[in-house]
């Protein structure tokens, strides 16, 4: 598993932030004022990524 992550933060009924993080390419993500749910994989299918032994 990839360690991409992706942060997401969205307010709450009580004035309050929500913060999210998605982490691996097989996650998604989801847009909730939009009501929509993107898959990591879209979200960074042209990142060409390092390999995690090159830093």
């Amino acid at each position: 598993m990839r360690h991409v992550p992706i942060e997401s933060c969205r307010r709450q009924p009580d004035q309050q932030w929500l913060l999210t993080e998605s982490t691996g390419l097989e996650s998604t993500l989801r847009l909730h004022a939009i009501d929509c749910e993107l898959a990591l994989t879209e979200v960074y299918g042209k990142v060409e990524l390092q390999n995690e032994a090159d830093g």
